[in-house]
């Protein structure tokens, strides 16, 4: 790893003068065996030509053997990691990376299951990167039993199913949950007959794994109390695309309240624990976190008193749609260039 690498060339040549021929056993540099190398980016996109000229810039590292694009026995990698934030990209990467490739990951997950070839699609469609990452943070393994109390049109079922957990989900939209309705795609008017969460499970082979889908409220608990579910993997409205709804007659307002992020914001409870908060930037004044918390034992009757006002459900964030619409949004981020003149 090199923090802010000015170029890939001054880096490795570096790694070269001191112990590069140790990070590299000889076995993959010998005459007579064969290599190739790639170069990938993160949060930056390059042309050919700039990946073949980063390429060309290793000519002097120690490679004895001959280049094969097709069939090579060895594979090098070049990974430049630009950052997190695709509104201020880095001329030069902040991190870089070099070394042999040992195994695929599962990336090609993303392009089988992308949303453009789903059958089932609505407006907050999760994209297949996001749903397969929550399904990691969540463990899921074969014969878990998964649950999303926002199930929209099941995207999160589906990188759960994948892993081999039997999937359920509850959605407050009846025309969602049973396929009826607008359609989302676009030169369509109405879905078909056969678009449902079911049919999604079925599009991959994974209809095995569905238990069903109820229409309910999040709002107004509809299980019993006990051991139900493995995991439970969900991405709330935000109130700005699908509106949220609350049934009954119990009506009230929560002042707009102007905040930005704040740890208090992270929700807690006496049987969970917090095991990791990750930010995902969607404009430069705009983000969304995952939070990941585990449960380490079961509600006991005592811990009602435990219920005191830090685990009380923080609710300022509950005016992020009230923020969207009003234009705050856009105003934070004018002061925020502003302040950086």
């Amino acid at each position: 790893m090199a923090p802010a690498a000015p170029a890939l060339r001054r880096y490795l040549l570096l790694l070269a003068q001191e112990h590069l021929e140790f990070r590299l056993p000889l076995p993959y540099l010998q005459s007579d065996s064969t290599y190739k190398v790639h170069i990938h980016t993160f949060n930056k996109t390059l042309t050919q030509a700039q990946k073949i000229k980063k390429i060309d810039a290793l000519e002097f590292l120690p490679f004895k053997g001959k280049v094969n694009l097709k069939n090579p026995e060895h594979i090098f990698w070049i990974l430049e990691d630009y950052g997190m934030n695709p509104n201020d990209v880095p001329e030069e990467p902040m991190h870089l990376y070099f070394g042999r490739w040992i195994a695929d990951g599962q990336r090609e997950l993303i392009e089988s299951y992308s949303v453009k070839k789903r059958h089932f699609i609505g407006n907050t469609s999760m994209d297949a990167c996001l749903s397969f990452i929550m399904a990691n943070h969540g463990r899921v393994k074969p014969n878990d039993i998964v649950y999303d109390p926002f199930v929209g049109t099941g995207g999160l079922l589906i990188s759960s199913a994948h892993f081999g957990a039997y999937v359920c989900g509850t959605d407050i939209d009846y025309n969602t949950i049973h396929g009826l309705g607008k359609a989302s795609r676009k030169n369509q008017k109405w879905r078909g007959p056969d678009e449902n969460i079911r049919a999604n499970l079925r599009q991959y082979g994974l209809e095995k794994y569905y238990l069903d889908a109820l229409v309910a409220d999040s709002s107004r608990p509809i299980w019993r109390k006990g051991m139900l579910f493995d995991a439970i993997i969900t991405d709330p409205p935000y109130g700005i695309r699908e509106a949220p709804r609350r049934m009954g007659s119990q009506k009230e307002t929560v002042k707009s309240v102007e905040r930005r992020y704040t740890e208090e914001i992270i929700p807690r409870h006496p049987c969970l624990k917090l095991i990791s908060n990750c930010e995902q930037m969607l404009s430069s004044h705009t983000s969304r976190r995952l939070i990941t918390m585990e449960k380490v034992k079961e509600f006991k009757d005592q811990d009602e008193n435990s219920l005191d006002g830090q685990y009380m459900p923080y609710r300022g964030h509950n005016s992020f749609r009230e923020k969207y619409f009003s234009g705050v949004t856009k105003r934070i981020a004018k002061e925020e260039k502003d302040n950086q003149k």
